[in-house]
């Protein structure tokens, strides 16, 4: 199997440096490659037709913002792209992007992962896969490298983008407002990392073990709304802006140990109420 990546980022080559080794036969190809001249968009018709010749799956691993412009480029040149599978690696685009090659397939496939750089075991990697037409070129690939995937449909890809940037982005963000008043009553950065992983790699693991409806700790999940008042004084004072993300976060919380009978409507209710004030 021949793979050819054209974008030569990060994601190109974390993933052909792992497929190489399951023997998929992988070429990268960076802008100097696919055009004679960058500036003038002029495309290397020469070197495009020969790397769809070669290869038995395409990706396309651009900027999200130039995978369309490099399509449209590459059908332009009037590259020959049949008898090949095309797909990109985007989390919010849909395989809609590859629409004007005349590939046997078009796909998304995408890693849910933070990639930046260092090598990884992409077998452990949950992918997804939306697209149409002859998948088995991309389903052989997964299977040979041991990784799991889902199907999704097109339409589902903002909304599966956006709960992996709920996990994985908005976190740290999080992450970085506990830093932030940890900071306030003179604890240093270092020390705040050692008080915030273990908590972090504790409640992660019980989501792991349990799923998140039996993993939920803290004063949401008693009912304590006199807590909360304490808590949300001391960020009125001191920090306002912080405050109001509590409130929206507790509120949320609320909701989900009530839907999940962690706490009763009344202890919910309570906690609403402190929210609110």
């Amino acid at each position: 199997m021949k793979a050819s990546f054209i974008g030569a980022g990060r994601v190109a080559h974390a993933f052909s440096a792992y497929i190489k080794e399951f023997g998929v036969v992988v070429g990268i190809y960076d802008k100097s490659h696919i055009y004679a001249d960058y500036q003038a968009r002029t495309p290397n018709k020469q070197r495009l037709d020969a790397i769809f010749a070669s290869s038995d799956i395409v990706f396309i691993t651009t900027p999200d913002d130039t995978i369309r412009e490099v399509v449209e480029m590459i059908t332009a040149a009037g590259v020959d792209t049949a008898d090949t599978v095309a797909a990109h690696m985007s989390g919010s685009l849909g395989s809609d992007e590859l629409r004007l090659l005349s590939c046997d397939g078009i796909f998304s496939l995408h890693p849910m992962m933070s990639i930046l750089g260092q090598p990884i075991d992409f077998s452990k990697v949950y992918f997804t896969l939306e697209g149409s037409g002859d998948e088995a070129m991309i389903t052989d690939m997964l299977r040979r490298i041991g990784a799991n995937y889902s199907r999704i449909e097109s339409s589902s890809k903002a909304l599966y983008h956006a709960a992996s940037c709920f996990c994985a982005n908005y976190s740290v963000a999080l992450l970085d407002i506990s830093r932030r008043l940890f900071e306030d009553i003179g604890i240093g950065e270092e020390d705040t990392w050692s008080i915030l992983m273990p908590l972090m790699r504790q409640m992660l693991s019980n989501v792991e073990q349990n799923g998140s409806r039996k993993a939920l700790t803290g004063p949401v999940s008693r009912g304590d709304a006199g807590t909360v008042r304490k808590h949300l004084a001391a960020l009125d004072m001191r920090h306002s802006e912080i405050a109001e993300v509590y409130r929206f976060m507790g509120k949320e919380t609320a909701k989900f140990a009530r839907q999940s009978g962690i706490i009763d409507d009344a202890k919910a209710d309570a906690v609403m109420d402190a929210l609110d004030n």
